[in-house]
């Protein structure tokens, strides 16, 4: 099962591997509190620029690579942030409403 410090762990690679000004977003059930056995963890990651969202995905995943954990890992420019924050149902609305931030 997860735990907290696996996630910190998790958090701190991303955020170490991120372009400096990144933030990482927890989300998901992680950040509700609400874990089970089959959860995986969801990150938010906001870069202030990001050409190719999904192949930044892809390699801020593999930093996780060697921890026993399924995560999804999300990669959004900050203008797009600004986009799409402030619309409900949309995935960045819903990280930033109930995720929390992870410290580097």
């Amino acid at each position: 099962m997860l735990d907290d410090a696996l996630i910190e762990e998790a958090g701190r690679r991303l955020s170490e591997a991120a372009p400096p000004s990144s933030r990482v977003i927890l989300f998901g059930s992680a950040a509700r509190g609400e874990l089970t056995r089959d959860s995986d963890l969801d990150f938010l990651v906001i870069e202030p620029e990001v050409e190719n969202p999904a192949l930044e995905s892809v390699r801020l995943r593999r930093v996780l690579g060697d921890l026993v954990l399924a995560a999804d890992v999300i990669v959004a420019s900050e203008h797009r942030v600004k986009e799409w924050r402030d619309v409900r149902g949309s995935l960045i609305h819903a990280a930033l409403a109930e995720g929390r931030e992870l410290a580097a």
